[in-house]
């Protein structure tokens, strides 16, 4: 529907525009290739089938003022309609696959381009120079993109991505790549003062922010390994992580300048600066380059005329012809290593300014302050300590330093149980380094409480009173056995928010037990839950309690709830992560997942709770409840065993 109601809307513009043609109304036409072409009024109309053919000579001139392709013409040729300072209107169609290079290069007057999705490739400055585009919206099915789409648009703001594309992206208006990795394009006209680069991003694009100048500061993060050249020109910013002594702005492995050009210095796998990458760099007054470059290009820092203070490292085998020249200024080169091996560099002509500098040797950079970074790591055991070692990137020096020895992860196990009158064993044996401690569990005493009784049968008088675990007659036939309690019954009444109580009575001796009721909790209706909880965000309820009667707007927790199983969990938000899936399984007797517990009774239920993300284990972020629902066939004295998380029971 959103597609008919644009086209709808074109149409009318279109007939509003050109009301009626008069024999005294401009005309012409012609062929080109295998397109015809009629110009009336100043607009132009091209139809045909295939591709445009070759049209640099822009057979229906300059001067038009709108443009319509229809259905059949699959590309549109190089400088096809380039510096057309008045064409406002375009239209394309469905069928096109090709938009070439410059082909609307210099419209002046377009503000705004629908490119159809079928677009596959668009080719160099498209639309260069487009000083009144203000947004562009790239197809579904464009995966070629050649360099300086944009270059020159000094007013536009967003570039958008269609979003079934899955070779680009848009975030906020800025062009990457599908994968996040490369940033491509930053559009010239934002008025924002400062950009934060995406974490993750690990290229930026040549000429990727050439132009905008309203940018101050661009925050660099450390993931990115390599800048393409002039990806700053034009620019007044500055790096937010960087140091600018002297001059130099340093940041991971590349330097720019404080107030000249950038060009890349990474080509070769990272380990040469590329021919002429400083080239004329009035603005820089130092430069450190760290252990990763082992060649320096030519020409690349020709006529950088402030130039004052050189680091090397130890990893400089070459300094090509002319990377120095005219750096009359440079007066001091700190090197990472000695004289002997200075003198083993390959140093080409023309490189003057250098080798009449003074040297300093074993030297870690101009400010002689390593830069460490993790060489090797060996893992501490129980047993054995760990060690760290660290090499400076500047000048390969090494250190050092041991890491404690970790806790043992204890795992245990019982080989012998104890009994009433018997110790028992208990070992436990440590997942890491193997070591074993055995101990020994103490005897767990005879147990008559709710006891098989024989002889009278009685709570007030005594009788011959087993042991439930090992039916040992308990000594004199002292032992009082249990009350006969009748049922429960309420003597107060609990409300939505306030505890009740319950009473039963002995039937023998009237002795009376006591217990609380949980307060009954809101009654709402179906409607009244403004937004159901998941196990990632919390809910919303609102609306009137249909017990009290007060209106009431509650949060819910984050909620898992296996209805079967009668297992809920709750928590706060962020404990679970988006995407979590909890699996709860109620575990059969004699499973290896049965927790081996000292006095394990005979009757237990066990289940087994697991959060996957994926098909990877996940633990949560924080604490979280579980509620057990007891099964009916249970008593009402139970206890809970949860080795890593808060369990009640209701």
């Amino acid at each position: 529907m959103k597609k008919a109601i644009s086209i709808f809307l074109t149409l009318l513009i279109v007939v509003f525009a050109f009301p009626r043609f008069t024999a005294f109304a401009y005309y012409k036409e012609g062929t080109v290739a295998n397109i015809e072409y009629t110009i009336s009024g100043g607009h132009l109309i091209i139809s045909g089938s295939g591709g445009m053919g070759y049209t640099s000579r822009w057979p229906w001139g300059r001067e038009i003022t709108g443009l319509t392709i229809l259905e059949g013409v699959t590309s549109i040729s190089a400088t096809a309609f380039a510096e057309c300072r008045n064409l406002s209107f375009v239209e394309l169609p469905n069928s096109l696959m090709v938009i070439e290079n410059n082909a609307f290069y210099g419209c002046e007057s377009l503000g705004f381009i629908d490119i159809p999705s079928g677009v596959s490739k668009i080719g160099g400055s498209a639309f260069g120079d487009c000083v009144n585009l203000v947004n562009i919206v790239l197809p579904r099915d464009l995966t070629e993109l050649e360099a300086g789409l944009i270059d020159g648009c000094i007013n536009i703001e967003r570039i958008e991505v269609d979003a079934g594309n899955k070779k680009f992206c848009s975030i906020d208006g800025v062009l990457f790549s599908a994968d996040k990795k490369t940033l491509i394009k930053y559009p010239m006209g934002r008025y924002d003062r400062t950009y934060d680069i995406p974490s993750g991003v690990e290229i930026i694009e040549e000429n990727a922010f050439g132009g905008a100048s309203n940018l101050e500061n661009i925050d660099i993060p450390q993931s990115v390994t390599m800048i393409g050249r002039n990806a700053f020109k034009g620019t007044e910013f500055f790096d937010y992580y960087a140091s600018n002594t002297y001059g130099v702005y340093k940041m991971g492995h590349c330097a720019i300048t404080a107030n000249g050009d950038f060009g890349s210095i990474f080509t070769d796998g990272y380990s040469v600066i590329a021919d002429g990458a400083f080239e004329y760099c009035d603005g820089l007054t130092g430069m450190q380059i760290t252990s990763e470059i082992t060649r320096i290009g030519k020409a690349t820092f020709y006529g950088c005329e402030n130039l004052k203070v050189l680091s090397l490292t130890t990893s400089i085998k070459t300094i090509e012809m002319n990377a120095f020249k005219d750096c009359d200024a440079l007066t001091d080169v700190y090197f990472g290593g000695t004289s002997t091996e200075a003198q083993k560099i390959k140093i080409a002509s023309g490189n003057g300014a250098l080798t009449m500098a003074k040297w300093h040797y074993n030297r870690c950079g101009y400010l002689d302050e390593h830069s460490w970074l993790v060489d090797s790591r060996i893992e501490p055991t129980c047993t054995k300590k760990g060690k760290l070692i660290e090499k400076c990137q500047s000048c390969n020096k090494i250190r050092s330093e041991s890491i404690p020895v970790i806790n043992h992860e204890w795992r245990l196990e019982i080989p012998k149980k104890a009994t009433c009158t018997k110790p028992g064993l208990k070992k436990k044996t440590c997942a890491y380094c193997g070591k074993t401690e055995v101990s020994v569990i103490s005897p767990l005493g005879h147990y008559f409480e709710n006891t098989t009784l024989s002889g009278q049968v009685s709570c007030k008088d005594a009788s011959d009173v087993r042991c439930r675990r090992c039916s040992f007659i308990a000594a004199g036939s002292q032992a009082l056995i249990s009350h006969k309690y009748e049922a429960w019954k309420e003597i107060k009444e609990p409300t939505c928010t306030q505890e009740g109580k319950e009473e039963r009575v002995c039937g023998d001796c009237n002795k009376k037990q006591t217990r609380t009721i949980s307060p009954l909790g809101h009654l709402f209706s179906e409607g009244d839950v403004k937004k159901e909880a998941t196990l990632y965000s919390e809910g919303l309820i609102e609306g009137k309690c249909k017990r009290c009667k007060q209106a009431v707007k509650e949060k819910l927790p984050c909620t898992y709830y296996n209805k079967k199983l009668g297992i809920k969990i709750e928590a706060a938000e962020g404990v679970f992560k988006k995407g979590t899936e909890i699996s709860v399984i109620k575990v059969d007797d004699g499973s290896p997942l049965i927790p081996k517990m000292e006095g394990l009774p005979e009757r237990f239920a066990v289940y087994s709770i697991t959060a996957k993300n994926g098909s990877k284990t996940v633990k949560p972020n924080g604490k979280f409840d579980v509620i057990i629902t007891i099964p009916k066939d249970f008593s009402e004295n139970v206890e809970l065993y949860s080795p890593d998380y808060r369990t009640r029971t209701r």
